[in-house]
C-alpha cells in the first residue's frame, strides 16, 4: 500500500490534456497530429481517472489507458467506469516503469501520451521511464503532455510544501501528517 492509497490524491480534469487542445497545439507548431476524434490516449499517474473518464465520455470512439501507483484510485475508477457503462477506457495498477517496455505494433502504440502532474514528483528512474515512453510508446505524428514545476513560479509553493514537511516531519501516520500540516497552514 502507498500512501496515495492512505490519503487519496484530489481528482480534477485538465482541459490542457484535451486530445482536441494537444492536436491544436501541435499543428500550430508543424505537426499533423492524429485526430482526436479516433485517437489512443496513455495517462500515466491517471490517479482515480477522473481526467481520463471525462475525456473517454466526451470521445466515445477514442480509446483510453491509466496506469497508476494507487491500486486504490485505480479501483475507485474502475468502479466509476462501471457505473457509467464506459467501454473505450481501462484503467491499471502499476508503475510507470513497467509501461517502458518496446511495442512492435501500431495497436500498442498511443497518439497521446499524458504525464500531468507527475514529473516532478517522481524519482529519476521514473522521469527516465515517462521519458522512454514517449520515445517508444508514441504513434507516428503522436504528442505528448508532460507537465512539470519550474522556476521562478514555483519557489513561493516549494517554500509552503517545504515548511509543512518540515513541521510533520516524523509523523508516521498520513493521516496525522496530513492535518499537521494543513494546521500549519
Amino acid at each position: 500500500m502507498s500512501n496515495y492509497d492512505e490519503v487519496p490524491y484530489p481528482d480534477f480534469i485538465h482541459p490542457a490534456t484535451h486530445p482536441g487542445n494537444m492536436a491544436a497545439i501541435a499543428r500550430l507548431h508543424g505537426v499533423n497530429a492524429p485526430p482526436p476524434e479516433s485517437c489512443r490516449v496513455l495517462e500515466l499517474a491517471c490517479g482515480p481517472g477522473g481526467n481520463l473518464i471525462s475525456l473517454a465520455s466526451l470521445l466515445p470512439l477514442s480509446q483510453f489507458e491509466g496506469i497508476d501507483l494507487s491500486a486504490g484510485h485505480v479501483k475507485t475508477g474502475n468502479t466509476m467506469i462501471g457505473k457509467l457503462g464506459l467501454t473505450n477506457i481501462q484503467l491499471h495498477h502499476g508503475r510507470i516503469e513497467d509501461w517502458m517496455t518496446e511495442v512492435e505494433s501500431d495497436e500498442e502504440r498511443f497518439d497521446y501520451i499524458i504525464a500531468h502532474g507527475v514529473y516532478s514528483w517522481v524519482p529519476e528512474e521514473a522521469r527516465q521511464a515517462i521519458l522512454a515512453i514517449c520515445q517508444t510508446r508514441l504513434s507516428a505524428n503522436g504528442v505528448a503532455l508532460i507537465s512539470y514545476n519550474t522556476y521562478p513560479g514555483w519557489h513561493q509553493r516549494q517554500m509552503a510544501r517545504d515548511i509543512m514537511r518540515y513541521h510533520a516531519e516524523g509523523i508516521e501516520d498520513p493521516q496525522t501528517r496530513l492535518r499537521h500540516g494543513k494546521a500549519l497552514l
